[in-house]
């Protein structure tokens, strides 16, 4: 009966021992290629960009000249962002670009997709805010701010301030997707000033113009 109990025992922690050895396999997955686009023709400055399911996982990127694999134009390793920023691409030219997941149990890369450059990349125009209206009075201590779309922008840089030359910043975010951005914890009755200002990988684009609105007061 013992013997029968033991080798129920070590069975069971020998499973045990072969589902953790697999567990970060089972982990590691190759990122998911999210822009540009197989076949899209880009600006001669692009930010690649990826997603991964992969938890804590580094990342290498790689972009070879043409469509098959050819010279090495950038090859990045020790990523923490999925996303890369190369500038200066030639006009008319192909490009190969793809991205493995790196982990101690070693690299899965993702398939590689193609592009072309056919046209000089150009920095976005001037953000637009859009709500709160300026001036805007009676605003709860949770408010969203928002702004116009801006052509050409992949991303945008908000600042929050309490005052109106922004140096005492209490909001001061880059890498937003959305033209809108929720702020919590605001103080009653306090003025707050902000502005936004779009970017690509080509630069950032001109600041708005400053706008503010009022906490409303307490009860």
């Amino acid at each position: 009966m013992r013997f029968w109990i033991a080798s129920i025992l070590l069975a069971s922690v020998l499973a045990m021992g072969c589902d953790s050895a697999t567990g970060p396999n089972d982990e590691m997955a190759a990122p998911d290629l999210v822009y540009p686009m197989p076949g899209e023709q880009v600006a001669n400055a692009v930010e690649f960009s990826w997603k991964t399911p992969s938890v804590g996982a580094s990342f290498r990127f790689q972009l070879l000249m043409g469509p098959d694999t050819g010279a090495i134009v950038a090859d990045t390793s020790g990523l923490r962002n999925p996303r890369f920023v190369v500038r200066d691409l030639q006009l008319d030219q192909a490009y190969t670009w793809r991205v493995a997941t790196v982990t101690q149990e070693g690299e899965m890369w993702s398939e590689p997709r193609t592009v072309t450059v056919n046209s000089l990349a150009r920095v976005p125009g001037r953000a637009q805010p859009a709500l709160p209206l300026n001036g805007a009075l009676d605003r709860p201590i949770d408010t969203a701010v928002s702004w116009e779309h801006t052509d050409e922008a992949t991303s945008y840089h908000l600042q929050v301030a309490l005052d109106s030359r922004l140096l005492l910043l209490v909001v001061d975010l880059e890498g937003l997707r959305d033209p809108r951005h929720a702020i919590e914890g605001l103080v009653h009755t306090y003025p707050y000033w902000w502005r936004v200002r779009a970017s690509n990988a080509a630069g950032y684009g001109d600041w708005s113009s400053v706008w503010t609105f009022v906490i409303e007061r307490g009860e």
